[in-house]
């Protein structure tokens, strides 16, 4: 089987398997992302973890676009370099969210041991909902969301369920 087969038959797959995969990507990169974490020494707090990981993961989303080219690369012989690209930014993507929940670890438990909990359904939100352990008088204000509390994470999931339910 050639390059060009395999790659054919990865952007003409059914869509539940081919976002199966993308969520399998992500999360190989995640756990990457999470171990590549263990050398942090910066902890990330809740705000500022929810918002760069949800950005994220609409970057993630949006890095699937380009299967809206599929059929012409399949016609044209040019589907594997259309397929790494499509699997590139999801194991991008859960690198870098690998390295955002080791931080988020990192503040939360005093150990960024924790960190692969983001890739699990509903056991993630134990990571994003733990309060910090760093006192309130060490803590500083870190990234473009500070002091936001949980009640802008719920917001945040809420809008981004909305967002899932309603966009389909």
């Amino acid at each position: 089987m050639t390059l060009e087969a395999v790659a054919t038959a990865y952007l003409i797959q059914v869509p539940d398997d081919l976002w199966m995969g993308v969520y399998g990507l992500t999360c190989v990169g995640g756990l990457i992302g999470s171990i590549a974490g263990f050398w942090l020494t910066k902890p990330l707090r809740r705000p500022a973890y929810f918002f760069w990981a949800s950005l994220l993961v609409m970057a993630i989303s949006g890095s699937q676009y380009w299967l809206a080219s599929g059929p012409a690369a399949i016609v044209a012989g040019a589907a594997w370099p259309l397929m790494i690209k499509l699997m590139l930014g999801p194991v991008v993507g859960g690198f870098l969210i690998g390295l955002l929940s080791a931080a988020r670890s990192l503040d939360a438990f005093g150990h960024p041991k924790v960190a692969p909990l983001a890739f699990v359904p509903f056991v993630n939100l134990w990571l994003v909902l733990a309060p910090s352990r760093i006192p309130k008088e060490r803590q500083e204000d870190v990234g473009p969301v500070s002091g936001a509390g949980v009640a802008s994470a719920f917001a945040g999931l809420l809008l981004l369920t909305g967002a899932n339910i309603f966009g389909s």
